[in-house]
């Protein structure tokens, strides 16, 4: 019996959310203008059966049962990251183990293996754009953990740029513009010289940021440019 979790490379735990995904960005990999090699019809057709008998919930668990998934779930997450690690010079399934770091907390994991992949492939050519999108904004996430706030500016800089393209994030975009807003007023200040500080204010200054906010930054590159703010340290 065919295996739908692993054709629709997602865990046994997956839910409705994870399938639908899931099942989306199964479909446009195999997109003749997507998809480098030839796919058959009999491809598409068991993705499709994959996605129709996991979303039903009766479906889904009694293929659960004739598969004996409640065995195989306790194994599975391992043998999953397994199986990205196998096909991680695809760009696809190296953006995909670290999405499942950043989903499991692993966040030095993700940092470092996004470094690793960033130089080889686009993480925008390599997943569906809100993948990629929710990725960059987890990345951003792990990286103001760490303490690495300059990456952070810049992984959320590409998350508002693609935003302002097409809407993905929307209201959530609130959220992500508070961060920014710390970052450029409060942590960056601290740790760049006044000129690489003063340009991510110019950045900020770009997104949809209400006036008082804008006019916030101004105040911000006015007191830097004339030295009136206070560092730990002399810079210039």
């Amino acid at each position: 019996m065919k295996n739908y979790y692993e054709i629709l490379e997602i865990p046994y735990s997956a839910n409705n959310t994870q399938i639908k995904t899931a099942y989306r960005s199964r479909i446009k990999r195999l997109h003749p203008d997507i998809c480098s090699t030839p796919y058959t019809d009999e491809e598409l057709q068991e993705v499709l059966v994959a996605y129709k008998t996991l979303i039903d919930c009766e479906q889904r668990a009694h293929y659960d049962k004739q598969i004996g998934v409640e065995t195989l779930r306790s194994g599975y997450r391992f043998r999953y990251r397994h199986f990205l690690m196998e096909h991680i010079e695809e760009g696809y399934y190296a953006y995909r183990l670290v999405l499942y770091e950043l989903l499991h907390s692993e966040h030095l994991k993700a940092i470092h293996a996004y470094e690793t992949f960033a130089e080889k492939h686009d993480i925008l050519a390599c997943l569906p754009r809100e993948d990629a999108m929710d990725c960059l904004f987890l990345l951003a996430e792990s990286y103001i953990l760490e303490g690495d706030y300059l990456n952070s500016f810049f992984l959320f800089a590409k998350v508002l740029n693609l935003e302002k393209e097409k809407a993905y994030f929307r209201h959530f975009i609130v959220e992500i513009l508070k961060r920014v807003k710390y970052l450029v007023l409060y942590a960056l200040p601290n740790i760049l010289t006044v000129t690489d500080t003063v340009h991510c204010l110019q950045m900020a200054s770009q997104w949809d940021y209400t006036n008082g906010e804008l006019m916030q930054f101004k105040k911000a590159i006015r007191r830097l440019v004339h030295g009136k703010l206070c560092y730990t340290g002399e810079r210039k």
